[in-house]
């Protein structure tokens, strides 16, 4: 406790939360970013940015940037405040990836107190990657459902859970998280929160604008899944070939564009 007390006398608060954001996070991601240079190799997973999406290494450093500019108000009890950061460095040197992204939503709430702009930032960080998933393993039928219910309306098929079912021979198409709109809309929510801070407006303005983004992420998944269930022959081109880069990259420029417009200060309903 002495040490620290004297580290947090040489750097700012702020600073410190920033350095425990950067562990967190990268300790959190080493394991998707191994998991693909195991299925790939190094250059290509390097290429890829180890299957991480842009929007949230960008968030991420922008938050870790922010942080470390911040003035974050010190609790009242500095014993308490010490503790919670002994604790936040306990739970990120604890070699289970998860134990990070606890500790990263944690840094992030703790940093709410005092900037929640910005501290909520950093702990939605662990939303798309960890607690997005975490929830679909418990309740993930009663959310996955609903893309498989409207893509087998559109498509005229039949729905069983979260599977779309042909009236033909063709296998069900399963959906899973990482084909969710779910998984899409957790992205723009992220994309929004961060365009907010580097326009320095409030996430919560300009609501309307994001009620769109978000139609617009269930279309583009809705279009797509309907396309591999109805025409089986694009299946392959959508899932994993060229396809489903140009779809990859059609809601990139739709997410990025939707937060950086409405995040501008006035834009009218």
């Amino acid at each position: 406790m002495e040490l620290l007390a004297r580290l947090k006398s040489d750097i700012r608060l702020g600073q410190i939360y920033s350095i425990l954001v950067i562990a967190a996070f990268i300790n959190a991601v080493t394991f998707v970013v191994i998991e693909e240079v195991q299925k790939t190799d190094a250059l290509t997973a390097l290429m890829s940015g180890g299957t991480l999406n842009p929007i949230i290494l960008f968030s991420f450093a922008w938050a870790a940037w922010s942080l470390w500019e911040a003035e974050i108000e010190p609790l009242a009890n500095s014993r308490l405040e010490n503790l919670f950061i002994v604790a936040m460095i306990a739970l990120i040197y604890i070699p289970m990836y998860w134990f990070s992204w606890v500790a990263l939503t944690l840094v992030g709430l703790r940093v709410a107190l005092s900037s929640f702009q910005l501290g909520i930032l950093a702990a939605y960080l662990a939303v798309p990657l960890f607690w997005g998933k975490l929830i679909i393993t418990f309740i993930g039928l009663k959310l996955l459902w609903l893309d498989a219910l409207i893509v087998s309306l559109a498509a005229g098929y039949s729905v069983k859970g979260n599977m779309i079912v042909p009236n033909d021979q063709n296998d069900p198409i399963v959906v899973l998280w990482s084909c969710s709109s779910l998984h899409g809309l957790n992205y723009l929510v992220l994309a929004w929160l961060t365009f907010s801070m580097v326009n320095k407006t409030k996430a919560r303005d300009n609501w309307h604008i994001l009620a769109i983004g978000l139609l617009g992420m269930f279309l583009i998944n809705w279009i797509r899944l309907f396309m591999m269930a109805r025409y089986s022959h694009y299946y392959d081109y959508l899932h994993t070939g060229t396809g489903s880069q140009i779809i990859a990259m059609i809601t990139l420029v739709w997410i990025v564009g939707i937060s950086m417009f409405g995040s501008q200060r006035k834009v009218a309903a």
